[in-house]
């Protein structure tokens, strides 16, 4: 529609059009202020301000924009430490939740799960999860996996879990993609499957999950799972888990480098990747 274009236009730094959408904002169009929301939250055009993003997107909010609920609780859940509130997180996720947004739900559920802003309750986190799910949101099957894959107020049920990061894996959701492979590396829940394994955790790992990368960099540098060993792509791996914090790999990485495992020896490459490790 007419607003919409206008946010693209806006979007891609067209003044015009952005002043053009906040009139319509100003004049109590709620989908106009939702996005002078997002210019303010993403710094296009508008200058990056999450407090004005804030007012405008309540000004959505309270004619029932369910996108903008949203939003303000990405915003009170991420933003800076002086305006971070995840009670009000919850509460924004709640009110999108209850108008059917799936983002919310699932996001609901997680602060709930955790006992983010409020106390733990993980009946109402998996009931949420459940409804997002039936919505196709694939960050929801993942995280309602991991509560069968770990029992947290459910009973463990490995077929549940792996049924639910495979419908979650097929949306192309990286940590699904992990933890499908090592169900099926493993056998657990499913027929073991070394080929299908293999595949969606060097899936994964190419779309930078951390988690899988270690894992493949794991699986190259034993010769596991029919692949045959290859310190040197282990090792490329590991660094790339390494670079983003991941302090499993950051510690192998430190021992790889001491012992010069697919790299030439470099006790000063290890020294760092220990330090980093500890940090």
């Amino acid at each position: 529609d007419a607003v919409r274009a206008l946010a693209l236009k806006a979007r891609d730094g067209d003044a015009q059009a952005a002043t053009a959408l906040e009139k319509a904002a100003g004049g109590g169009d709620s989908a106009a202020a939702f996005y002078v929301g997002q210019l303010y939250l993403q710094g296009r055009v508008k200058t990056h301000s999450p407090e004005h993003a804030i007012e405008w997107f309540k000004r959505a909010a309270v004619k029932g924009h369910a996108g903008a609920m949203h939003q303000l609780g990405t915003v009170y859940e991420r933003a800076p430490a002086h305006l971070r509130d995840l009670a009000k997180a919850r509460e924004w996720y709640r009110r999108g939740a209850e108008h059917n947004s799936a983002p919310s739900q699932t996001n609901l559920g997680f602060l709930l799960q955790e006992g983010r802003g409020g106390s733990e309750d993980l009946q109402a986190a998996r009931e949420w999860y459940e409804k997002a799910v039936a919505q196709g949101q694939p960050r929801a099957m993942f995280l309602l996996g991991m509560l069968y894959f770990d029992a947290r107020g459910v009973e463990r049920d490995d077929a549940r879990a792996a049924g639910l990061f495979k419908d979650a894996a097929d949306k192309g959701d990286p940590k699904a993609q992990y933890r499908l492979a090592i169900m099926l590396g493993a056998g657990r829940g499913v027929a073991r499957d070394e080929r299908a394994a293999i595949e969606l955790a060097r899936r994964a790992a190419m779309k930078g999950e951390p988690d899988a990368q270690y894992y493949f960099a794991a699986v190259l540098a034993r010769g596991a799972l029919g692949l045959p060993k290859d310190e040197p792509e282990a090792v490329r791996w590991l660094s790339k888990a390494a670079e983003q914090e991941h302090a499993e790999a950051q510690f192998a990485l430190a021992i790889v480098y001491d012992e010069g495992r697919g790299v030439r020896r470099d006790p000063q490459s290890s020294q760092a990747a220990g330090r980093a490790c500890d940090q």
